[in-house]
């Protein structure tokens, strides 16, 4: 009966060793939540209304959207360069007022040099006179001949070839792609010229109608902003950027699927959102993220920068509305977790992050 003994001192050793091995080769992560945000898939269809397709028609500058069903990259694309000019546009008004009575009442070349200055050094104004020019909206009254040149311009090699316009102190570009398109030059000349003239009376015609065309454009773009916004955001997807430390001795693997995002706040009902894993690739000027199709390995003593984006559409999540408001408000928090599997043991374990402000 001797060996019962050694067969236990043999088993508890083994299982003791087992641990011990268990221990020095165990998941060891460190998780933690850094930044959230909103992505998109620019190739999603989506549907635009009848009034965002029109709008679209009539902007100078926002991609033309055909009516029905298109993708989420134009949508975006259009609300971004409607967005852009609105925001550039800011406290234009009152430029296009000043310098158009400061030009009215010029009783020197140096105050229409100043109005001058005023108008087109902003460049919502000096892109809707090019425009207005370029699709032969206005035509500039032919220069005087008999008038003598005060302000010099010349071709700059900035913007694919622009104008540079010489005023006594300062310099104005105006214009752009002069070398790609030899109409270009064609149609701005003539404005350019009543300009080095300073012929006044001329240059206010041009800017009292490029101040209706303005406005115009102004609106339209407010319009093509406001009913592009609420496609974009109710389409896009929740997501955060994160980072996975090994602490450990030995690699261990991430799950691309089983990833969860967890939101809870005093204001909302607990939120958890199924997600993508994305492993961020590519030198860090030119990096992005991939999604993790199958599995990841964290090696031993690194860092794995990852991001987690929301499986459903925040258009297509119950109560996103709510969602939306305390992301704007910042009044929730989140943690996340993934599933991970180390070499020793043959069942996944969860990754718990740390927490972090529901926000931007």
């Amino acid at each position: 009966m001797d060996f019962l003994p050694t067969l236990l001192i043999a088993l508890v050793s083994g299982l003791a060793g087992y641990g011990i091995s268990l221990w020095r080769s165990r998941l060891s992560p460190w998780f933690w939540l850094e930044e959230f945000g909103e992505s998109r898939r620019p190739g999603d269809d989506v549907q635009v209304p009848k009034e965002l397709y029109e709008a679209s028609e009539e902007s100078w500058l926002a991609v033309k959207l055909p009516e029905g069903s298109i993708t989420l990259g134009d949508v975006f694309d259009a609300f971004e360069v409607a967005q852009g000019f609105v925001t550039i546009a800011s406290g234009d008004e009152t430029i296009l007022n000043q310098g158009r009575e400061l030009l009215r009442n010029a009783a020197t070349d140096s105050q229409t040099t100043e109005a001058l200055r005023l108008l087109l050094r902003r460049p919502s104004i000096s892109h809707t006179v090019q425009t207005a020019l370029l699709r032969q909206l206005i035509f500039p009254e032919p220069y005087d001949p008999n008038r003598e040149v005060k302000l010099r311009y010349d071709e700059d090699e900035e913007n694919d070839g622009c104008f540079r316009i010489e005023l006594p102190i300062s310099t104005l570009q105006f214009g752009g792609g002069l070398r790609k398109q030899a109409y270009i030059r064609d149609r701005l000349t003539p404005f350019l010229d009543i300009v080095a003239r300073l012929e006044r009376e001329k240059l206010l015609v041009v800017f009292d109608a490029v101040t209706l065309m303005w406005k115009s454009q102004l609106e339209v773009n407010k319009k093509v902003r406001d009913l592009a916004e609420p496609i974009v955001s109710a389409n896009t997807r929740w997501t955060c950027t994160a980072a996975v430390a090994n602490f450990g001795s030995k690699p261990f693997l991430i799950f691309g699927q089983g990833a969860v995002l967890h939101i809870h706040g005093k204001r909302i009902q607990d939120f958890n959102l199924d997600c993508m894993v994305l492993t961020r690739v590519g030198l860090e000027v030119n990096s992005r993220y991939q999604r993790v199709t199958g599995v990841v390995a964290v090696q031993p003593g690194s860092t794995l920068e990852i991001a987690l984006t929301t499986v459903l559409a925040q258009s297509e999540i119950d109560g996103n509305e709510l969602l939306r408001a305390v992301y704007d408000q910042r009044s929730a928090q989140s943690r996340a977790s993934v599933s991970a599997l180390s070499n020793e043991l043959p069942w996944r374990r969860r990754v718990i992050s740390t927490q972090l402000d529901f926000g931007r």
